[in-house]
């Protein structure tokens, strides 16, 4: 049985972990996402498919910010390692302490499905800070981001502006590197940024103060009005049906027909795995390879990290080439009797 996780950030060094595991958490995020998108082929559940690349973008964002506020009181990213990203189906980090049995966190990589689309509302569920249950372990990401706020503030109150150097500043990830056109990167380097960079977060995923929207997105839909927050907008999808103006955040969706197509999509098989394959055959290469720039990307980003933002051009760039490999996974069938495809993994996988 897993150990409750602390219920209080307690000194510097707690505050570093938390946002350690919460890089883990934004970058788990990702590549459920990644397969729900790539398993539609072109031209075909298209709102879907922008919905997700909107969320995906704005995933990637919360990365970078969280590295940025991380590196804003001297800690250090740790992406390119094995123990960094997940093995899929496995709890969100961070949540590893709620019971199996019911565990809200239980992520998966799946093809676009009502079944995806399930996993992705529980983990953009909204949870907002609660003063009554502060002693308890964090029930949702909001909850845990709070947590991360509360934490900032009792380092700022006991460290006052020592708690951020100047010479950290050096290693913040700044606009000029990096464009996702959902929000922006921003410099942290005190406590108006660092609250500023937690609410952006949490606001994009869950709304803000119990509303459909961001008070910080600058992501707009075709149409020129303001996308709503990512639980909401998996919401559309899941429902068939697009939120509009007068809309609740506590009550289904009212607007117009969301057209989905569930039989739309490549039918990739749940939770692929490279081992799932013969050494030396052609899919079994594929997928080594797929694995392979994936690393890659991880060390991208673990380099952007720790001092040298430019790498994230680099990683942008083998996004595009794990792209064409995933969805060419997505097209081949697996030898065995499920009537399935293959599918990208999305494991860590460095060559010696």
């Amino acid at each position: 049985m897993s150990k409750s996780p602390p219920t209080k950030i307690k000194s510097l060094e707690d505050l570093k972990d938390f946002l350690q595991t919460a890089l883990r958490v934004e970058q788990a995020t990702i590549p459920p996402y990644l397969c729900a998108l790539y398993s539609i082929p072109d031209g075909l559940n298209r709102e879907a498919s922008h919905t997700i690349h909107t969320v995906v973008m704005e995933e990637m964002l919360h990365m970078v910010l969280v590295a940025n506020l991380l590196n804003a009181i001297g800690g250090k990213p740790v992406v390119d390692c094995p123990r960094f990203p997940m093995n899929y189906p496995n709890p969100l980090p961070g949540f590893d302490h709620l019971p199996m049995a019911e565990h809200p966190y239980q992520v998966e990589l799946r093809k676009f499905s009502p079944e995806a689309m399930e996993t992705f509302l529980r983990i953009e569920l909204p949870g907002y800070d609660d003063p009554k249950k502060r002693g308890e372990p964090p029930g949702t990401i909001g909850q845990f981001y709070a947590m991360i706020r509360r934490g900032f503030q009792d380092a700022h109150k006991e460290l006052k502006d020592s708690l951020f150097k100047k010479e950290w500043r050096k290693r913040q990830v700044t606009p000029e590197y990096y464009y996702g056109g959902s929000g922006g990167v921003f410099e942290v380097h005190d406590m108006e940024s660092a609250m500023k960079a937690i609410d952006e977060i949490v606001d994009q995923g869950e709304g803000h103060k119990g509303t459909l929207f961001s008070a910080h997105s600058g992501s707009k839909r075709y149409s020129g009005d303001e996308e709503p927050a990512h639980y909401y907008r998996f919401n559309e999808i899941y429902t068939g049906r697009f939120y509009q103006a007068g809309d609740e955040a506590d009550k289904p969706p009212s607007g117009p027909e969301f057209p989905v197509r569930w039989d739309g999509v490549y039918d990739m098989h749940p939770n692929p795995k490279a081992e799932d394959f013969p050494k030396g055959s052609p899919t079994r290469k594929l997928m080594d390879e797929c694995n392979q720039t994936y690393t890659r990307v991880l060390g991208a980003l673990h380099d952007s990290f720790n001092g040298n933002p430019a790498k994230l051009g680099e990683g942008v760039r083998d996004m595009y080439q794990m792209k064409y490999q995933a969805v060419a996974l997505m097209k081949i069938p697996r030898d065995d009797d499920s009537g399935t495809t293959a599918g990208p993994a999305f494991q860590y996988d460095k060559p010696a």
